[in-house]
């Protein structure tokens, strides 16, 4: 083809048609660039669809991430709705039956604390790859960072106070009662257990944890749901780009 195209210039010269060899020169470089131009496009095209794969991949570990988070949080919320009922349960029992034989003082409702640990390593991968910016939508990643806030705040206050709430339990269980059978280390009486007013109002303060926290873990699922269903539109969003 650059045989041709130089024959038919040294033609032109030859019989001396400078007019017509200008022409020809003028429409061969805008032949050059015009395919410069599609080339570009073309490279283009594929760098976009390049990016919208990736997207994808990343939109999809999000999307799982989320619902690991989904998964785990209505487990905690089921739990402490739970012990709530058995902490309930043990005050109750204290206050109202005839021998502490009646008490199920070992519940370990009385000392264990769900935390929640999110999910969040696919944002953090995306965030230190430097690739950030392949997720076009500011929405989704400005509610994932307002998301992972809250449970850091949630973090830092209720699920710290139920930490220390167990730590204090089990010291104070410790050295007002033994936690096994043994016959040199009797049980507490029913009215030492009433008497002492530390160990009932720690069932009551432990609840009261207990709710706090569910109220805040339904509202950390229900905004994991909404994100998750916006990564899963986008999702969509990209395959029809």
């Amino acid at each position: 083809m650059i045989s041709l195209f130089r024959k038919i210039r040294q033609k032109l010269l030859q019989q001396n048609r400078i007019t017509r060899y200008l022409a020809y020169a003028l429409g061969e470089i805008l032949l050059v660039m015009v395919g410069i131009l599609l080339a570009l496009q073309v490279n283009n095209w594929n760098e976009y669809q390049k990016e919208r794969k990736l997207e994808q991949v990343f939109l999809k570990k999000l999307t799982k991430d989320l619902t690991d988070d989904i998964v785990l949080l209505e487990g905690i919320i089921q739990e402490d709705s739970l012990m709530f009922i058995r902490l309930s349960q043990m005050s109750d029992d204290i206050l109202e039956a005839n021998d502490i034989s009646e008490v199920d003082i070992r519940d370990n409702a009385l000392f264990k604390a769900n935390l929640f640990y999110p999910n969040k390593i696919a944002l953090d991968n995306i965030t230190a790859s430097g690739q950030i910016g392949l997720i076009r939508n500011d929405s989704l990643i400005n509610n994932l960072r307002e998301y992972y806030r809250s449970i850091k705040i949630f973090n830092e206050g209720i699920d710290q106070s139920l930490k220390n709430y167990s730590r204090d339990i089990e010291n104070f269980v410790v050295g007002f009662d033994h936690r096994r059978e043994h016959p040199s280390l009797p049980k507490k009486t029913l009215e030492e257990y009433r008497e002492n007013p530390f160990f009932l109002n720690s069932l009551y303060f432990k609840n009261g944890l207990l709710k706090f926290q569910k109220a805040n873990y339904q509202s950390l699922r229900k905004k994991a749901r909404e994100i998750r269903d916006l990564a899963q539109s986008e999702i969509k969003a990209s395959l029809n780009n």
